[in-house]
């Protein structure tokens, strides 16, 4: 029986390849590169933003949104790192988070906006920082914090709005973790405040942090602003009346020997006083 040969040779079909003459079979594509023709010598590399990850393909796919791809003939993508990201799929590289933003993941698709009371200064960031006391950060998505006014204190990390100094007490410095007590000879009547009043003439407070200042009482006076306290009439005066700031002297025919006094008593039988 004759055996007859074959008379032309095949083309190798797309996904495979033949390099050398004169062979029997033709080899598939190996990862990383793809063939879509027929009869070729070569495949082609899978070009960057692409990957091919099995053999005898025809095309390469593209990296997914959330991974990249810079070189060529790769058979795998890269994930983004921590605080990148990459929105579209088939590109080379990953984009920073920007400032105020974070990803605390790889292969994130987007960036997530600092929570109020946090914030992230520098791009390409995996997580927020809590605002120091002194400071605010009253919305999302801020890359600084804001420093508490005067008047006004943050005494915990990551608050979202200051607090007002409340009454008897007062803050003169922006930026600050706590208020201070007024001092004696002075209040503060209303929250929120950057300084104390000092106490009227006629008036004292006596202790650290007064919302209000007291009269003087009856038998004592102040003639100058911001006083602890008051100063009793000296001997052979007096005052009957509060918050007064001088004492009145004795009338012909009073007198009094004690300081203090809120009124004059008259001079006994056989005895005079005739200083005004």
């Amino acid at each position: 029986m004759n055996v007859t040969g074959s008379t032309s040779c095949s083309s190798c079909p797309s996904g495979t390849y033949q390099t050398l003459q004169g062979q029997g079979v033709c080899l598939p594509c190996g990862a990383g590169t793809f063939n879509p023709g027929t009869a070729q010598s070569v495949c082609s590399s899978c070009a960057p933003g692409r990957f091919m990850n099995t053999t005898g393909m025809t095309v390469c796919l593209l990296c997914a949104a959330g991974s990249v791809q810079s070189q060529s003939k790769q058979s795998t993508c890269v994930q983004c790192d921590i605080g990148y990201y990459q929105t579209d799929p088939g590109l080379t590289a990953c984009l920073p988070c920007a400032a105020g933003k974070v990803t605390n993941m790889t292969g994130s698709i987007s960036c997530v906006s600092c929570a109020a009371g946090t914030f992230q200064a520098q791009s390409g960031k995996g997580v927020c920082s809590a605002c120091p006391t002194g400071q605010i950060a009253p919305t999302s998505g801020l890359s600084s914090c804001q420093q508490c006014s005067a008047g006004l204190y943050a005494n915990d990390t990551g608050m979202i709005q200051c607090l007002s100094c409340p009454t008897g007490s007062y803050q003169d410095l922006p930026g600050s973790s706590s208020c201070r007590l007024c001092a004696p000879g002075r209040f503060s009547a209303s929250s929120g405040l950057s300084t104390c009043r000092d106490c009227a003439v006629g008036s004292y407070a006596s202790q650290n942090g007064s919302t209000t200042c007291t009269a003087c009482a009856r038998g004592s006076v102040q003639s100058l602003t911001g006083r602890s306290s008051c100063v009793l009439c000296s001997i052979g005066e007096y005052m009957d009346n509060t918050g007064a700031t001088v004492c009145l002297s004795c009338d012909s025919g009073t007198a009094t020997n004690t300081t203090g006094t809120i009124t004059c008593q008259a001079c006994l039988p056989g005895s005079y006083q005739s200083q005004p």
